[in-house]
């Protein structure tokens, strides 16, 4: 089997504004894309410095209701410092 990373996870969101300003602003992922699809939705990818995997911030899936992904872990070498700097406990809320 060729398969060497995961490329993309969908990120169902409430607001992609708000999703887009939290992951950039707060968590410090960089934007791959901010492009619009069709008259009412963007593809917003983004992801940490330097890594393969990015996630797609959507609106879009009837299925996928904002908050509601599972098990999606983020590194990191200091959590305690992390936590205080991007904005207290505001990374697990739902519907970012």
């Amino acid at each position: 089997m060729q398969i060497d990373h995961i490329g993309i996870v969908s990120v169902p969101v409430a607001d992609q504004s708000r999703a887009l300003a939290f992951y950039r602003d707060v968590l410090g992922f960089e934007v791959h894309r901010d492009t619009p699809m069709g008259p009412d939705m963007r593809w917003i990818n983004v992801g940490p410095p330097g890594a393969q995997t990015t996630l797609t911030l959507v609106t879009w899936f009837d299925t996928m209701r904002p908050g509601g992904v599972q098990g999606l872990l983020i590194n990191t070498r200091d959590i305690d410092s992390d936590r205080t700097d991007g904005g207290g406990d505001e990374a697990g809320t739902g519907g970012r």
